[in-house]
Formats: structure tokens, sequence, C-alpha cells
């Protein structure tokens, strides 16, 4: 009932409480507000017992849909397709995601080895400018055109060149 009132709220109720009611006449004010709180709570609990016992198996009827509409409400997208389209049998999602973590091991699986073709010491661009200022052009090649036996030349421009 009062689950959304933070500790803010309450202070700032207490302190409005002592400046309207006053000192002296807030701890008997407060203990009236819980009584009558109390009192309203049974009250409440009495008339739903009243209620179910007078027309228990009538209210049984709609107490039973309710509940599901309650369930369905509570589930997310996912608990509710699988329970509509396929009675609760979320076997192949639990298959997919299996699937999907192998896929994602052998992805990095692969990144590892192709991170293992690269060079520990790769060539500084002071050296790449130099090797520039000599002529010489670097060639590089690439693990996959290893594998089909085609070599692309980008040059030491850096810009793709496909005349060979």
């Amino acid at each position: 009932m009062f689950s959304s009132v933070g500790w803010g709220e309450v202070l700032v109720l207490i302190v409005v409480g002592i400046i309207v009611v006053g000192p002296e006449r807030l701890p008997r004010l407060i203990t009236d507000l819980k009584a009558l709180l109390l009192a309203a709570r049974t009250a409440i609990a009495n008339a739903r017992q009243e209620l179910d016992q007078d027309f228990g198996e009538d209210f049984e009827e709609f107490r039973k849909p309710l509940s599901q509409l309650n369930s369905v409400r509570q589930m997310g997208a996912r608990g509710f397709i699988t329970k509509t389209l396929l009675d609760d049998d979320d076997s192949f999602l639990t298959d997919l995601e299996s699937s999907a973590k192998d896929v994602t091991g052998a992805v990095r699986g692969t990144s590892a080895q192709i991170s293992g073709r690269t060079p520990k010491n790769p060539p500084r661009p002071t050296e790449v400018a130099a090797k520039q200022e000599e002529g010489e052009e670097e060639r590089v090649e690439l693990p996959q055109q290893d594998e089909v036996g085609q070599s692309r030349d980008w040059g030491a421009t850096g810009n793709y060149d496909d005349t060979m």
C-alpha cells in the first residue's frame, strides 16, 4: 500500500505534522491514525472472509481465469510465446542458446589463431616512412589470402591495387 513512500517523504510528513499539529499533540495523532488503519485492515479482511463463505464456489469460477490472466501478465514475452505456441516446451530455446555459445567460442578461437599470425613486433611508422622514401613497397598478406591462393597488393600508400 505504501511501498512507494520513501524515507524522505516520511520525514517531510513528520516535519509538517510537527508544524501543523504541534509537538505535544503529534504522538496522540499518530496512535489514532495507527488504530484507524488497523481497524480498516481488519474490516476489509472480515468482509473478504464473509464473501468467501457466502459466494466461495461461485467466485472460484472467476478466480481461476483471473489468476491465469495474472500469471500471463507477470511472465515475459519469451515465456508467453513458449506457453502459447509450444505448450511450455522451451527445449529448442536452450538448444539455440547452446549453439550460439558454441559459435561464439569458435569465432573467438579463430580470432585467436589469426591474432597468432600477426607479427610480434610490427613495423613502426617511421620504418614504413623510410621504406616509402626508398621506393620499397610493402606487401600485406592476410591469412585468408594464403588459404585462397590470392594475393592483393595494398602498396605502401595503403591504397588497394588489383593490377596483379
